[in-house]
C-alpha cells in the first residue's frame, strides 16, 4: 500500500473492515487525483465516488454559491432530472434560512440532523433514503443526496464520512483555483496564467524532445456582434463559445483567454500537421454551430507558432503567433497563417510586451509607461522636454549615450540633441547612420541583433565604432514617423529582447506626440510674438488717426441713421443706440396691422411710441384714441370702451359711442392693460376675437375694425402664472412686442431731453 493510502487509513476515527477501508481509500485517491482545473468535473467525481462506495443508484451534489447564497446542482445521477432536483431544493429552502441543525424531508418520516463538525447525519427514518450535509471549516458548503433500495448501515456512514473529509477540501481548493485562474466568461485560463502554463509546456517539450504548438485565435467581427446585438448578448456568446470549445478539444490542450475576443491554445506534442488539423476541425465545427437565441455564428482567424521552429522562449512564441494572426486578419475571409516567411508583421495586440501575464513585470512596465507619460507631458518647453526624454531612455535601458533626431519639413532626419548617462550634452557622432534612417523609413525598432542578421557589413562597421549594443526607436505621431531616439553602450553589451523592443515601440507613440505638441507650442509662441509685434505697429498707426476717425464716424453714423430711417419719429427725443434700435423696429412693424404690446416703465414714452406707430401707418387718416385702464373702475371702463345706450343706468340721458366705435378704422391705445380686471379682460378678449362690441344696456351688435396697441409696466407672464391675467388675451395682444428702455439705460439722451423741456 502507498504511503498516501496508509496516511488516509490512519486518519479514520473507527476501525473498518479491510475491504471497506480499501474501497474508501481507493475512491478517495481517485477523487484527489482529479484535475484542479475543472470544478464541475471534480463535483461529478465526488458524487460518483460516493455512490460507488455505498452502492447508491441515485444521487445529487449541490454546492452553495457564495454570491447568491443558494444551492446549485453541480452533479446529478437523478432519473427524473429537474423534477427531483426541484423537490430536493424545496425541502432545503427553510433549512438554509434558519440556524437550526435539524431539517425534515418529505415524506415526514425522514429526518436529518446537521452536525457542526461531522460530515454525516444518520438516517433516523430507516427508509434507505439519505441526505448528507457536509461542512468545511465549520462553514456550510453543500449537500450530498444519495438513494439506494436498502437502508444505510453504520459502516456506510463511516465510509462516507472518511471519504467526504478528504473530498470536500479538494472541492474547495478546486473552486478557489477556478476563481483565481480561470476567466469567468469562457472558463478558459486567464491571461495571468499564460506565462506559467507556457513555460511549463516549454520545459516539458525540452525534457521529452517533442514539439508543441501555440495558436492565437481571434473571433472575426466580434465588435459588430456587440454593437448590433448588445454587450449582454456578446457576453453570452463568449460564455457559450467557451463551453463549446472546451467540449471539443483534447483534455491535454490548454485554452487561454488572451483578452477581449482573442484566445491562445497550447497544444502539447503537436507539430505542423497537428496544429493545422486542430484549426481546420475548430473552424469546421463552428460553421455548424449557433450561439444564444439570436443564432449568432462565429468564425475564427488563427495564427500558429511552433516550438522549437519559431523559438524556444515564451515571448518569441507569443510574438510569432501574434504576427501570424495579424496577417490572417488582413484577409477578407477567415484564414489560418503558420508559415515561417511572414516577414516583420505588425502586432495584433497593442499591449503585447507591456502586459505579459507576469504580475511583477506587468507592474514595472505599466509604471514605467505611466512615469514616462507624466514626465513628457509635464513641460511644453521644447529643449527641456527633449532632455527629459533622453534622460528617461538612458535610465530605462541602462545605456551610456542617447541621441535624438527629428524629421524636418523636407522629411530629412536632423540631429537635435545628444546626452550621456550623467545628463551632460554631448556631440552626436560615431553612430550607425544607416540604421537611424532604416528605423525612420520602416517605422520599426532596431537593435544590433537585427543589424547583424540583415546587414553584416554595417554590423562590422558598428563594431569598429566601439559600440557593443544599441537600440533605435522611431517616434510615431498618428502612424507617421516624426523622429528617432537612439541609445547605445560601448563599455558593456546590453541585451535587448524582443519584449523590450515592443515595449519601447509602444512608448514611442507617447514620446512622439509629446514632442510634436511641444514643437507646435513653440511655433505658436513665435507666431504669437510676431503677431504681437505687428499689432503694436498697427496700433500706433491707428492711434494717429483715431481722433479724426471718431469725429468722422460720429457724423456718418448720425447721417446714416437719418437717411436709413423710413418714418418720422421727431416726437420721440433721443439718439442713443437703444432708441435707434426702437426706431429700426418701428420701421419694420408700422406697415403691419397686427396688435402690438409695448412694455416699459412709467415715463418711458409708451404713448408716444403708440402714436408713432399709428401716424406713420396705414390708419394714420383715422382716429387715434387712448385710455388708461388703471384709472377707471370696471363699470366706467366698460362704458368708455364699448359705449352705452340711453337709460342703461342712472344718468344715461342719451346714447354714447365707446372708444372702440370711435376708433373704427383707426387705432385704440390701451395703457396699463395689466391693471384691467379679469372681467374686463374677458370682454376685451371677445372684442379681439369677434371684432364686434355691444354697448352697455344695448342689444345691437356693432362691428368694429380697430388696431389695438396695448401697454403695461407689469410682467404679464408672471401674472398669468398667478392667475391675474388671461393667457389667451396675452397671446392676442402680444403679436409684436416692444420693450422700451428706461431713461437710466440711455443716459446720453438726458441732455437732449433737458434741452427740449
Amino acid at each position: 500500500m502507498s504511503k498516501k493510502k496508509t496516511d488516509l487509513s490512519n486518519s479514520l476515527k473507527e476501525p473498518l473492515s479491510r475491504g471497506i477501508e480499501i474501497a474508501s481509500l481507493l475512491e478517495t485517491e481517485d477523487v484527489l487525483e482529479l484535475p484542479f482545473t475543472n470544478f464541475e468535473e471534480a463535483c461529478k467525481g465526488v458524487l460518483e465516488g460516493a455512490c460507488h462506495l455505498v452502492s447508491a443508484r441515485k444521487g445529487a451534489l449541490f454546492i452553495k454559491e457564495e454570491e447568491s447564497r443558494s444551492l446549485e446542482l453541480k452533479a446529478s445521477l437523478l432519473e427524473n432530472g429537474e423534477e427531483e432536483e426541484a423537490q430536493i431544493l424545496a425541502s432545503l429552502e427553510d433549512f438554509l434560512s434558519t440556524p437550526e441543525k435539524v431539517f425534515l424531508f418529505s415524506p415526514p418520516t425522514k429526518i436529518a440532523v446537521k452536525l457542526a463538525k461531522k460530515s454525516l447525519e444518520k438516517d433516523l427514518s430507516g427508509t434507505g433514503r439519505r441526505e448528507f450535509s457536509f461542512q468545511e471549516r465549520d462553514k456550510f458548503f453543500g449537500l450530498l443526496y444519495l438513494e439506494r433500495p436498502r437502508s444505510f448501515e453504520d459502516k456506510d456512514f463511516e465510509v462516507l464520512e472518511s471519504f467526504l473529509n478528504y473530498a470536500v477540501p479538494h472541492l474547495r481548493h478546486t473552486k478557489l483555483f477556478e476563481l483565481a485562474a480561470l476567466d469567468k466568461k469562457t472558463g478558459f485560463f486567464a491571461r495571468s496564467q499564460l506565462l506559467h502554463l507556457l513555460d511549463g509546456e516549454i520545459r516539458l517539450a525540452k525534457k521529452v524532445s517533442t514539439p508543441f504548438a501555440v495558436i492565437m485565435a481571434d473571433i472575426q467581427s466580434f465588435k459588430t456582434i456587440n454593437k448590433e446585438k448588445g454587450e449582454t448578448i456578446g457576453d453570452m456568446v463568449l460564455s457559450q463559445f467557451g463551453r463549446f470549445v472546451r467540449k471539443n478539444i483534447r483534455k491535454e490542450d490548454t485554452p487561454i483567454r488572451y483578452g477581449g475576443d482573442e484566445f491562445l491554445f497550447l497544444l502539447p506534442c503537436t507539430g505542423e500537421q497537428g496544429a493545422k488539423i486542430f484549426c481546420r476541425k475548430l473552424y469546421r465545427l463552428l460553421q455548424d454551430q449557433r450561439f444564444t437565441e439570436e443564432n449568432v455564428s462565429l468564425t475564427l482567424n488563427m495564427g500558429i507558432s511552433l516550438y522549437p521552429i519559431h523559438g524556444e522562449e515564451a515571448e518569441k512564441l507569443i510574438t510569432r503567433a501574434d504576427e501570424a494572426l495579424t496577417v490572417a486578419k488582413e484577409k477578407e475571409q477567415p484564414f489560418v497563417v503558420w508559415n515561417a516567411n511572414i516577414g516583420t508583421a505588425p502586432h495584433s495586440d497593442r499591449l503585447l510586451g507591456i502586459i505579459t501575464g507576469d504580475s511583477a513585470k506587468d507592474y514595472r512596465n505599466v509604471m514605467m509607461l505611466l512615469d514616462t507619460i507624466v514626465a513628457v507631458n509635464s513641460t511644453l518647453d521644447y529643449k527641456n522636454l527633449l532632455s527629459i526624454i533622453l534622460d528617461m531612455m538612458l535610465e530605462m535601458t541602462h545605456s551610456e549615450r542617447s541621441f535624438l533626431f527629428i524629421q524636418n519639413s523636407n522629411s530629412v532626419l536632423e540631429p537635435i540633441l545628444g546626452q550621456d548617462f550623467m545628463g551632460r550634452e554631448i556631440e552626436i557622432k560615431d553612430y550607425p547612420r544607416e540604421v537611424i534612417q532604416k528605423a525612420a523609413n520602416e517605422g520599426m525598432t532596431y537593435t544590433e541583433e537585427d543589424l547583424e542578421a540583415e546587414d553584416p557589413q554595417s554590423f562590422r562597421r558598428m563594431q569598429k565604432l566601439g559600440i557593443q549594443s544599441f537600440m533605435c526607436v522611431p517616434l510615431l505621431v498618428r502612424d507617421r514617423v516624426n523622429g528617432v531616439v537612439y541609445v547605445d553602450s560601448r563599455t558593456k553589451k546590453k541585451e535587448f529582447r524582443s519584449q523590450d523592443k515592443i515595449f519601447f515601440h509602444a512608448l514611442s507613440r507617447e514620446i512622439g506626440i509629446a514632442i510634436e505638441h511641444a514643437r507646435l507650442y513653440e511655433e505658436n509662441l513665435r507666431a504669437k510674438e510676431e503677431v504681437e509685434k505687428l499689432n503694436q505697429q498697427l496700433k500706433e498707426k491707428l492711434n494717429q488717426q483715431a481722433s479724426e476717425l471718431e469725429k468722422v464716424k460720429g457724423t456718418l453714423d448720425a447721417n446714416l441713421r437719418e437717411l436709413g430711417r423710413k418714418y418720422n419719429y421727431s416726437n420721440i427725443i433721443g439718439k442713443s443706440p437703444a432708441i435707434q434700435e426702437i426706431f429700426s423696429l418701428l420701421d419694420r412693424i408700422t406697415e403691419s396691422d397686427v396688435p402690438v404690446l409695448i412694455i416699459g416703465e412709467s415715463g418711458s414714452g409708451k404713448e408716444l411710441v403708440a402714436k408713432a406707430i399709428h401716424y406713420n401707418g396705414p390708419r394714420k387718416d383715422k382716429r387715434f384714441v387712448s385710455i388708461n385702464c388703471a384709472a377707471l373702475s370696471d363699470s366706467l371702463l366698460e362704458s368708455e370702451l364699448f359705449g352705452y345706450v340711453k337709460g342703461a343706468f342712472t344718468g344715461a340721458d342719451q346714447d354714447k359711442k365707446g372708444l372702440f366705435e370711435l376708433a373704427h378704422g383707426g387705432t385704440i391705445f390701451l395703457d396699463e392693460v395689466g391693471d384691467m380686471s379679469l372681467k374686463m379682460q374677458k370682454e376685451l378678449l371677445r372684442v379681439l376675437q369677434e371684432g364686434e362690441i355691444r354697448p352697455v344696456g344695448g342689444k345691437e351688435i356693432i362691428r368694429v375694425n380697430v388696431r389695438v396697441i396695448a401697454a403695461t409696466h407689469r410682467n404679464l407672464r408672471d401674472m398669468i402664472e398667478t392667475g391675474d391675467f388671461r393667457e389667451d388675451l396675452y397671446y392676442r395682444l402680444n403679436v409684436i412686442q416692444l420693450r422700451l428702455p428706461p431713461l437710466r439705460e440711455r443716459m446720453e439722451d438726458i441732455p437732449l431731453l433737458a434741452q427740449k423741456f
